[in-house]
């Protein structure tokens, strides 16, 4: 998984997952992103698969990292549907 952090108000030079090269700040407009920090995971493919745009405890963001990790996306079901199916059971 690559991890790229970019500041939204800078003209760094960046190459989107899908392979476009743009700026940061060109690039968080077309993504609409308008909080920071905001975690936002691609496919392999450069498709977004979800974002996490507030800061969030920490089980829920290693959910989120798990799903995306087990590509859990690929399922067809959405994250939440994903955790309940996926969820362990206390006995």
């Amino acid at each position: 998984m690559d991890v790229v952090q970019l500041n939204l108000f800078a003209d760094t030079e960046v190459v989107t997952p899908a392979g476009k090269r743009t700026t940061a700040k060109q690039w968080g407009r077309d993504l609409g992103l308008f909080y920071t920090p905001t975690i936002v995971l691609f496919s392999p493919e450069g498709k977004e698969i979800m974002r996490v745009d507030s800061v969030v405890q920490f089980y829920r963001l290693w959910g989120v990292f798990d799903f995306v990790n087990r590509r859990g996306y690929s399922s067809g079901l959405d994250y939440q549907g994903w955790r309940l199916q996926n969820r362990e059971t206390v006995e």
